[in-house]
């Protein structure tokens, strides 16, 4: 299991839009302004060339239309677009953590706390079965954006706080 930081281009986001919480949003924004990193848990990710085999032609196909464009964005979030979102307004690092095996999220259990790891259905499923979430998530949403990017029209379509933006 590995954990390290990365920029808002490194990472595909889910195509959840907009930020459903944006009281969460608000909180994660202040402990990244405040340099308060600490009290934000890691946001877990799968590498992109562990999930494309569980992709369908099609979606595989969109996928490395994408990836001609995008040849910095390795990773698939699982969960955490309040925190991915939060750390790119406020142009901070974005703490992951990487599943590249079943033992890596076993390992990620041992860790939940509010400031480590957050409980999650993730953390029930193997890597196989969060690779096939991602899939059905991608095939009813078939399209890829990095986290900078939906951050990007979050701002474009003024859906989160002014105040956040500046």
């Amino acid at each position: 299991m590995e954990t390290k930081k990365l920029n808002p281009n490194q990472i595909v986001t889910l195509n959840d839009f907009p930020i459903y919480d944006k009281q969460a949003l608000k909180n994660y924004f202040e402990a990244y302004k405040t340099n308060n990193e600490t009290n934000i848990p890691l946001c877990p990710v799968i590498p992109s060339e562990i999930v494309i085999p569980y992709f369908d032609t099609t979606l595989s196909g969109k996928y490395q239309d994408f990836r001609r464009s995008h040849l910095k964005s390795e990773f698939f979030l699982l969960d955490g677009t309040h925190r991915t979102t939060a750390a790119t307004l406020t142009k901070s690092p974005i703490g992951i953590i990487i599943f590249r095996n079943d033992n890596d999220i076993l390992e990620a259990r041992k860790l939940i706390t509010p400031k480590k790891i957050l409980p999650n259905k993730i953390l029930d499923k193997n890597i196989k079965e969060n690779c096939k979430i991602l899939n059905d998530h991608f095939t009813i949403k078939p399209y890829f954006q990095t986290v900078k990017e939906k951050t990007e029209r979050m701002i474009r379509e003024k859906v989160i706080d002014q105040y956040l933006i500046d």
